[in-house]
């Protein structure tokens, strides 16, 4: 790509530095190319939505793609980026025999927290301040600029994802939406009373499964911390 029409409207997944230190924009629509930056101002640039995915626990980003993989390919007008968890599964975490059985022995499985349970069996975190700040470093390793528009997360992730816009309200720059499949009944919500002390205002569509042996009716109890919610099933 090396002239577009002033006015034309652009759609931008990426930049670079030139070696001559020229900023150089990457378009993919109407056109596939790389332009530089006042060739850009020419145009209306925009971008596509960013969606950022959170894997379960004992997981990664490569196990996450496979579990979504049903949905990915619907996530066109979306650019799509998978967040690892900051720290490494130890071999006590109960899910990790089953993942390695499931997606191979020499995955290198993440989580964001270790998890635990309060006296009602909810779900918590030990070091769940610390273990957010660190969620919210490795974000911005993949959007250094401004935050994605749209939250998703599988389990674990889902439950660090409402946290992560729980906080991200209560700064004043909420998340579009949030995605959640399969999360946990929220006893980490009391756990983080400054920023659960009412319902999020951000939107959120759940997902539960059915029988889900493992959080039970954690989705419909996460649909309670949002203003505006539904839960599909």
């Amino acid at each position: 790509v090396t002239t577009l029409a002033q006015g034309t409207e652009v759609v931008v997944d990426g930049e670079a530095q030139s070696k001559s230190g020229t900023a150089r924009c990457h378009v993919v629509e109407p056109v596939v190319g790389w332009v530089s930056g006042k060739v850009l101002r020419s145009a209306t640039a925009r971008r596509k939505p960013r969606l950022a995915v959170l894997h379960g626990t004992a997981a990664n980003s490569v196990i996450a793609k496979i579990q979504l993989a049903a949905l990915i390919p619907r996530l066109s007008d979306f650019e799509v980026v998978f967040v690892d968890g900051p720290r490494a599964c130890s071999d006590e975490n109960p899910h990790v025999a089953s993942m390695r059985r499931i997606f191979g022995k020499t995955q290198v499985l993440r989580e964001f927290a270790r998890a635990t349970e309060d006296a009602r069996g909810w779900r918590t975190y030990d070091g769940v301040e610390e273990a957010l700040k660190e969620t919210e470093d490795a974000m911005r390793t993949h959007f250094p600029r401004d935050p994605p528009e749209v939250l998703v997360g599988f389990s674990q992730g889902a439950n660090f994802a409402t946290m992560l816009a729980a906080r991200a309200e209560r700064r004043g720059t909420p998340y579009a939406c949030c995605l959640l499949f399969c999360g946990a009944r929220p006893g980490w919500a009391r756990q983080l009373p400054d920023v659960f002390d009412r319902p999020l205002a951000t939107p959120a569509l759940l997902v539960a499964a059915a029988n889900d042996a493992v959080v039970g009716d954690g989705p419909y109890e996460m649909a309670n911390l949002f203003a505006s919610s539904r839960v599909l099933s």
